[in-house]
């Protein structure tokens, strides 16, 4: 192939990757300036419109994408180095769990006690006495952060048996209610469900049709309802099923209007269907929005307040 031909090939090539890769942001246009008007400062519209940028760019130049995403690796090492620091004191929960399973709980305890990814200021935040619900407990790095906040209940639902055990040991090495971690998933409807799980997946777990074993899957409604638990702070990270779960959990919070924590980054589309979602249950919701990590931990917070 001659260099003018082979040079006329890769821009056709790269012309089309790029196609490819904004196509579904150009098709959901309107959606995505839909939700840019639902946020309430200007920090979450300029995050939310560099996370946008991220999500186009990362399929044709990684590189780039990495130097528009609104958490830089600048950003995380400035965190990361308060560990040292941080692990002396009375804030580090205790860790009762192995080297690996350590090692990959410290990520987690970064990102969510020092980068404090579920909270966005002081609009939304546990306060003393919150009914919280962790939906994607993993190793209870979550649930750790939010009883060191004050709540008062923590429900941790985990589906994969293997993180549920580490969750339960860490729980209980900090005296909380191992009564209160639950091996379940949710989502919007009481089944059996395939799940992909396995010692060492932490967070990597997954349902899918291709699982190697079957998790119970409950609504949050019906739990709630049974229960009589009564949600002031719902936080969704699990895999890409958070819409499920909304509509599992809708009549819920249409009637106690929880703060809610919900991630987006697991699918593209999720960046413009589920604040769609939730401003359709509760319009009175305040929209904020932060990132947390560079690749991924982009969320969504709801407040009422």
């Amino acid at each position: 192939m001659a260099f003018m031909d082979a040079v006329g090939f890769a821009e056709l090539t790269l012309t089309s990757a790029f196609n490819s890769s904004v196509s579904e942001f150009i098709v959901n246009k309107h959606k995505i300036e839909r939700c840019l008007s639902f946020l309430s400062d200007e920090q979450s519209k300029v995050a939310y419109e560099g996370e946008l940028s991220f999500l186009m760019l990362r399929k044709v130049n990684p590189d780039l994408a990495k130097q528009v995403s609104p958490f830089t690796k600048e950003d995380w090492k400035a965190v990361a180095d308060k560990w040292p620091e941080f692990v002396k004191s009375d804030r580090c929960p205790k860790m009762a769990c192995s080297e690996k399973e350590r090692q990959y709980l410290i990520n987690m305890l970064v990102t969510t006690f020092l980068c404090e990814q579920y909270r966005y200021e002081d609009k939304v935040n546990v306060q003393k006495g919150e009914v919280f619900i962790d939906c994607g407990a993993c190793f209870g790095d979550t649930a750790l952060w939010a009883y060191k906040n004050g709540a008062k209940e923590v429900y941790s639902f985990e589906p994969s048996p293997f993180n549920f055990e580490v969750l339960k040991n860490n729980i209980a090495a900090n005296e909380h209610d191992v009564n209160k971690c639950l091996n379940m998933a949710v989502g919007d409807s009481h089944s059996k469900i395939p799940f992909a799980a396995a010692p060492g997946m932490a967070g990597a777990s997954y349902a899918t049709d291709k699982g190697n074993i079957e998790v119970e899957c409950v609504t949050l409604d019906d739990f709630f309802e049974q229960n009589k638990i009564k949600p002031t702070f719902l936080k969704l990270d699990i895999e890409g099923f958070e819409l499920g779960a909304l509509k599992g959990a809708a009549k819920s919070i249409v009637k106690y209007k929880p703060k809610l924590t919900v991630c987006l980054y697991h699918n593209t589309k999720d960046m413009w269907e589920l604040p769609l979602y939730i401003k359709e249950l509760v319009p009175e919701y305040k929209f904020y929005c932060r990132k947390n990590n560079v690749d991924n931990e982009f969320i969504l917070y709801a407040t009422t307040k």
